[in-house]
């Protein structure tokens, strides 16, 4: 096949966003190799200042710690896997290790959402020993072999260039597109670089073609690629699933242009604080003679009836733009809150009435929830893909989890606790429903047996209690021969005769009685 037939792509696919929203999310030196695509030299700068601007510049991420909130609050509740007609221990094994590095299903299904918040798609391929070739006999063969230990392995977006999907949007075929380049041997003069196409088809069938060469010597567009042997697939399927998320809940999508302007914005008010807010001595002086160092070793001289003026820039535009960046802050903020807060990111947040706080984390788990289908959905679609390349073909998942989110205010739920139990609302269901998530709302960070932990005790402390209370009231009266008798005509007691006033005495020692 023709090498440019291999490079074609799909008309969707756009590496150029993909890797824009990538350095905007990891940050560090991924950002820093591509720092002067994301900030632009400025007309007639000189190449040495706009290189020193560069090396000043800094970046600030929000990206990252937005889309982990949103991941890390999902794994909250883990997944729950209902399997027939499986091996459960096959499964069970597979949830604890499902990549053969030790990653837990969870932590996985949790990467996967990430890279789709920032590249709208993540994809998941299921892989399978190939095997010697020998015959199998039984299905203890078949294990003790290791041929159903099936593994995921993540395929990143970028890796996914053309597709096909037919009137119900199935997938046709896919084609995975590979590229390394290393050293193959530590003699080599340059480093070989191999690419890889791999076209999956709908039927479990695969082709697949190679290129390799060296840097210096790239084939030509025209020039035909060697078709090499396709990877084993017995799942009788294409191998890969797509996580893919409506443009609603596309995080990055939303927050790159803000996050970009920012960044320019933020450096160029660093920048003219450099180049303006540091004073320079100036020395009026007949002496021709340099005087000693001062301060840092700048300075002007000027003869003694010489001037020079050199008015400061207003004030006005610092300020300016100082206001600016905490707006696209808060902006950055509100729009990835637009499917959580939707309100600013400001200290008047602060004081917000509960009921406006108990809105903003309703629409908090309403994002969540739709996070939460979506992942469980790949999920079991993952799972019928091992199924398959297991021979299991009446096997039968059903995924559920990621669907509580202990996400709200702590303090919110104690009020809404102590409302509900002034209105002594006589139903042990929602009292139990209510005292839990308040506590787990103020354990939101602890683990799920924790968590499990706690939603046990305290539905046995309200059952004890409930026990407790149906048995003060079936108790009989206690016979108590002091207590007093109701029917009994209860008499005030007359108060007791008041003493007369004593007399004065009419005269005291050492005193003398006044005079009438």
């Amino acid at each position: 096949m023709k090498l440019q037939d291999l490079r074609r792509t799909h008309r969707d696919y756009d590496p150029a966003t993909i890797e824009l929203h990538e350095d905007l999310f990891a940050g560090g030196a991924q950002f820093r190799r591509r720092i002067g695509r994301y900030l632009p030299k400025h007309d007639v700068e000189p190449d040495a200042v706009y290189a020193r601007r560069k090396a000043q510049a800094h970046y600030l991420n929000y990206c990252a710690p937005i889309a982990n909130y949103f991941a890390s609050l999902l794994v909250g509740c883990p997944l729950q896997i209902a399997a027939s007609e499986a091996d459960p221990d096959f499964y069970a094994t597979l949830k604890e290790d499902c990549d053969d590095e030790g990653a837990d299903l969870n932590a996985f299904a949790r990467a996967r959402l990430t890279d789709a918040l920032v590249a709208q798609r993540s994809w998941v391929r299921v892989e399978f020993p190939a095997g010697t070739g020998a015959p199998v006999e039984s299905a203890a063969d078949f294990e003790a072999a290791g041929l159903g230990r099936a593994r995921l392995v993540a395929v990143p977006a970028k890796s996914i260039v053309h597709w096909s999907r037919d009137g119900a949007g199935a997938l046709r075929w896919v084609i995975e597109y590979t590229r390394h380049e290393e050293l193959v041997e530590w003699t080599d003069a340059e480093p070989t670089v191999t690419e890889t196409w791999t076209q999956w088809m709908r039927d479990g069938s695969a082709r697949r073609w190679q290129a390799a060469y060296t840097p210096a010597r790239p084939p030509l567009p025209t020039d035909d690629v060697r078709e090499v042997e396709p990877p084993h697939n017995p799942t009788g399927a294409i191998p890969l699933v797509c996580l893919e998320l409506p443009p609603e809940l596309w995080l990055l999508n939303h927050l790159a242009d803000a996050q970009l302007e920012l960044f320019r914005k933020r450096n160029a008010l660093s920048w003219s604080i450099d180049r303006t807010c540091y004073a320079m001595a100036v020395l009026k002086t007949a002496a021709k003679k340099p005087p000693a160092v001062l301060g840092a070793g700048y300075y002007l001289q000027l003869g003694p009836n010489d001037s020079l003026e050199w008015p400061a820039p207003p004030s006005t535009p610092f300020e300016t733009i100082g206001a600016y960046v905490a707006t696209l802050k808060d902006e950055i903020h509100r729009v990835a809150t637009q499917m959580a807060q939707g309100v600013e990111n400001n200290a008047a947040a602060v004081g917000r009435s509960g009921d406006s706080k108990a809105q903003d984390a309703q629409a908090t788990v309403v994002v969540l929830r739709a996070y939460g289908a979506l992942v469980a959905e790949m999920v079991e679609r993952v799972l019928c893909l091992v199924a398959a390349g297991r021979g299991e073909r009446g096997a039968c998942f059903d995924v559920k989890g990621m669907d509580r989110y202990e996400s709200d205010d702590p303090g919110l739920r104690a009020d809404q606790a102590v409302a509900l139990e002034e209105l002594d609302i006589p139903s042990d269901t929602l009292a139990r429903e209510v005292l839990t998530r308040f506590a787990l709302s103020a354990i939101a960070d602890a683990d799920e047996a924790t968590k499990a932990t706690v939603r046990a005790e305290i539905a046995a402390g309200l059952e004890s209690r409930a026990k407790a209370a149906e048995a003060a009231k079936a108790a009989p009266p206690a016979d108590d021969a002091d207590a007093p008798d109701p029917e009994a005509t209860v008499t005030t007691p007359a108060p007791p005769p008041r003493r007369p006033p004593a007399r004065s005495p009419s005269s005291t020692r050492g005193t003398s009685r006044p005079g009438a």
